[in-house]
């Protein structure tokens, strides 16, 4: 709900409340989903998934805090 008169700030705020939920759904998708390719313990596929889910878990913290 976008009100007339919001601050920068609060706009910001609301905004990234809203689009939290969606981010964080993506990626525990992704992160649950690469799983399959860790727990395969392959030379090729192991280091893939992994790279995948750490780097899914790293910007979903870099993009809450930031």
């Amino acid at each position: 709900m976008v009100r007339k008169g919001m601050s920068i700030r609060d706009a910001a705020y609301d905004a990234g409340r809203r689009r939290m939920v969606p981010i964080f759904l993506t990626t525990a998708t992704t992160a649950v989903g690469v799983v399959p390719m860790i727990v395969a313990a392959t030379n090729f596929w192991m280091p893939v998934g992994v790279s995948i889910f750490a780097g899914g878990i790293v910007s979903l913290i870099l993009v809450v805090t930031v």
